[in-house]
């Protein structure tokens, strides 16, 4: 054949199988590099959201003590009269915070995600290479 394959490969299907070999020992060869970044990723993105946490809730009481001056003395920056209302209040004034926040929560669970696809690709490259051991 023009491509080097001869027929008896292409009817027994070797090379494809030699391809499918090679595929999976790359893939296994790799893994534990890929897994060691991905898990990196999501402790990194875990630190964010502790510190993102730790900011949200410094805004918060640095606000809650903050007065502002005025002609009849201090008067408290968050000062609602109902609960519900000083939580509004502490909300509309941290917005900046709650919104980092959020993006770090966002990034962790994207690289949770990331985290365990790498582990089932590498689980699934294992299983693979079981099967091939075991048929020759």
């Amino acid at each position: 054949m023009a491509d080097g394959t001869g027929v008896a490969e292409i009817i027994t299907g070797e090379r494809k199988v030699d391809t499918l070999v090679e595929s999976i020992l790359v893939r296994l060869e790799g893994a534990p590099q890929k897994i060691k970044a991905a898990q990196q990723s999501m402790m990194d993105t875990a630190d964010e959201v502790e510190h993102a946490k730790f900011m949200l809730e410094e805004a918060e009481g640095n606000l809650i003590s903050a007065s502002i001056p005025g002609p009849e003395g201090p008067t408290l920056l968050i000062s609602g009269k109902n609960q519900e209302t000083r939580a509004a209040q502490l909300r509309g004034l941290t917005v900046n915070e709650r919104q980092h926040l959020s993006l770090a929560n966002q990034a962790h669970a994207r690289a949770r995600i990331a985290f365990d696809l790498e582990i089932n690709r590498f689980s699934a490259a294992k299983a693979i290479a079981r099967l091939i051991g075991r048929s020759d």
